[in-house]
């Protein structure tokens, strides 16, 4: 609650903190009944569909491709300017600055791993399967309610 982070507090006070996943052969209460966690998210989760091509823009002039260097230091630097948020797997600003910062040579291990990807991102033609596996709806199911704290 000090550092602003109201719903971080709340969940802690009703015991709903946890990072548990639930496996998607799992079985949930859900309204009083078992219901299977995979069953629950491809319900909420719709088919894909194609976009219509009017969508898609047709481009005949790509501007010129600059390649970057982005190190183990620009992360670091960048991670002292940033401040709140949620990192790509929900998880907030200060578990990610805290990787990032004070674990000494895993810390360090982990901002040069963070920058390679950064540059195979920038500076490389991706394979469209890689991209849609990094920006996938994965189903995946975190336990708000662990067992354990039942």
């Amino acid at each position: 609650m000090l550092e602003g982070k109201v719903l971080s507090a709340v969940r802690s006070v009703t015991g709903r903190e946890s990072d548990d996943v639930l496996d998607p052969n799992d079985e949930i209460d859900v309204n009083c009944l078992k219901v299977n966690v995979l069953k629950v998210l491809q319900k909420k989760h719709p088919q894909a569909t194609p976009p219509h091509s009017q969508l898609l823009l047709e481009v005949e002039d790509f501007p010129l491709r600059v390649d970057v260097n982005i190190t183990g230091t620009h992360i670091e630097a960048t991670t002292h300017r940033q401040h709140g948020g949620s990192g790509p797997t929900g998880s907030d600003y200060t578990r990610w600055r805290d990787y990032l910062l004070f674990y000494g040579a895993l810390s360090e291990q982990f901002r040069d791993s963070i920058a390679r990807i950064t540059l195979s991102l920038a500076n490389s033609a991706i394979p469209w399967g890689e991209v849609r596996a990094l920006m996938s709806g994965r189903l995946v199911a975190r336990d708000i309610y662990p067992r354990d704290k039942l």
